[in-house]
């Protein structure tokens, strides 16, 4: 299955994705700021019927640049929700995360840490299909460069 082969490779979001804008506005790219401080932040983007947002709250010494990327992948119904720091580094120390998608079947997650290491899936993250979210846990080490969604979008009703 495609989802398998992209998680695999979590170095996604290196990979040059076509830059030409579907009839559905995607791909869909927006750059946002991760703002330190200890609150809770939320930033979420709508497009071809359903969403995808990052909540988060960290610590650290100025705001991050960061990216969201929704991408459809052609030919089929998968979609990649992908929020990441651009070149991989973040110096920020994330308490909590959660990625949630509205609208969609979450299918699987890849996150990345520091040094672009794999977070350790049902330990550092959980992955709730039941509500359609991404979720730090408690084992979770503070650092967050890369998160990734792969989901499928809801049949309308007849």
């Amino acid at each position: 299955m495609m989802f398998k082969y992209l998680f695999m490779n979590v170095f996604a979001f290196l990979v040059i994705i076509k830059t030409t804008e579907s009839s559905k506005g995607l791909p869909l790219r927006t750059t946002f700021n991760v703002k330190p401080g200890g609150q809770t932040h939320t930033h979420k983007e709508e497009v071809d019927g359903f969403s995808c947002a990052f909540e988060y709250s960290c610590q650290g010494g100025t705001h991050e640049e960061w990216k969201m990327e929704i991408i459809l992948e052609p030919g089929s119904n998968e979609y990649t929700c992908k929020v990441f720091r651009e070149g991989g580094t973040s110096y920020l120390f994330f308490s909590d995360f959660k990625l949630m998608i509205d609208g969609g079947h979450l299918k699987d997650a890849v996150a990345l840490g520091e040094d672009n290491k794999a977070l350790i899936s049902e330990v550092e993250y959980d992955l709730d299909k039941r509500h359609n979210k991404v979720s730090s846990t408690d084992a979770f080490k503070s650092h967050l460069s890369f998160l990734m969604a792969g989901f499928t979008k809801e049949k309308e009703e007849l």
